[in-house]
């Protein structure tokens, strides 16, 4: 979702993206080690295996300038 909100903002923006492997190897785009930080979830994502990696909800957290939760449940 972000990658795509941040296309249609403007399609020439540069940013970066952290990427960090899973227990398994598969890299990902993850800012925080921490799964506590940003999705429902907790340890450290290398320690992570992609099948309870899937199960994440990565919005879970985000709060919007009206303190609401708008992609929490959205996966």
């Amino acid at each position: 979702e972000a990658f795509d909100r941040a296309d249609r903002l403007n399609p020439s923006l540069v940013f970066w993206a952290d990427v960090r492997p899973t227990k398994d190897g598969t890299l990902v785009a993850f800012r925080e080690r921490d799964l506590t930080y940003t999705t429902d979830g907790k340890g450290w994502i290398g320690y992570t295996p992609d099948s309870e990696v899937e199960k994440l909800d990565a919005g879970f957290k985000f709060k919007d300038e009206n303190g609401n939760h708008p992609f929490r449940g959205k996966g």
